[in-house]
């Protein structure tokens, strides 16, 4: 009977098994203590320790399996006298597996991004959630998560490593004196920082940026942290409607003339 017959490899198979979770359990705490022991929230740090974690990993459940193996009866020497485990994985035909690996360790030391970074890979936009060797998971403002093999990512844009711009456009009627305009948004907005710290520099009106046929369109802007501008602009917007329905301005809006001559319908 197979069980009776190799009951001596069923229970190594076992302990080879516990001794893999146990020791993946072991390292993951040691790596999360000092973060949350001296209390690092650095993108930087958070990014290196799920690297660790996930080298660790694949280290001690490749080594598992060859263990296994001898446990087994199958001879590994060829593999561990070859190339080693990058060998093992050629041979085993997982040639996408080791370009995963390899471009998962140049992403992180070159920096592209760090987990807590708003990208973008081929058009789809989030925060990153996970750096792993061979995967890169990023979720949306929907929370939409897709996962990017590391060999396939390529190009990327990283709107956290640099401040963000808010850029704010109000269109106003002709008829309505733009030094009077100026007055009373910049009241509006004297004490808005006090409200969003995400704002680095006190927003400021750039001037009129084109005349168009239903309004004057004036602009201002203001320096935000990396992706925290939709919110100081939404901020901004909700001030200078506040203050035109309080001060009676006319905001611009289409208008349509009908021309007829007389005695017609």
């Amino acid at each position: 009977m197979f069980w009776k017959d190799n009951l001596v490899k069923i229970i190594y198979t076992v302990i080879i098994l516990l001794v893999i979770i146990i020791l993946i359990l072991i390292f993951r705490t040691v790596l999360n203590r000092p973060l949350k022991r001296r209390k690092i929230h650095s993108k930087r740090a958070q990014t290196i320790t799920k690297l660790l974690k996930s080298s660790f990993q694949y280290t001690i459940i490749i080594l598992g399996i060859l263990g296994i193996l001898s446990v087994w009866g199958i001879d590994v020497k060829p593999f561990l006298a070859g190339a080693g485990i990058l060998g093992l994985a050629i041979g085993f035909g997982a040639q996408d597996l080791v370009k995963d690996l390899v471009s998962g360790f140049f992403i992180i030391l070159d920096n592209y991004y760090d987990v807590g970074d708003i990208i973008e890979i081929k058009e789809f936009k989030g925060e990153v959630v996970e750096i792993g060797l061979r995967t890169t998971r990023i979720v949306n403002w929907k929370g939409d998560l897709k996962i990017f093999a590391n060999r396939e990512i390529t190009e990327v844009i990283n709107y956290s490593k640099f401040n963000s711009t808010a850029i704010v456009h109000f269109k106003v009627s002709y008829t309505e004196n733009l030094e009077f305009i100026y007055q009373l948004v910049e009241q509006a907005l004297n004490d808005i920082e006090e409200k969003y710290s995400q704002i680095i520099t006190k927003p400021q009106i750039v001037g009129v940026t084109s005349l168009e046929d239903d309004g004057v369109v004036i602009r201002i802007t203001a320096k935000t942290k990396p992706e925290t501008h939709y919110e100081v602009e939404r901020g901004i917007n909700k001030r200078i409607k506040d203050v035109f329905e309080k001060n009676k301005i006319q905001v611009a809006f289409k208008h349509v003339v009908v021309a007829y001559k007389e005695g017609e319908e």
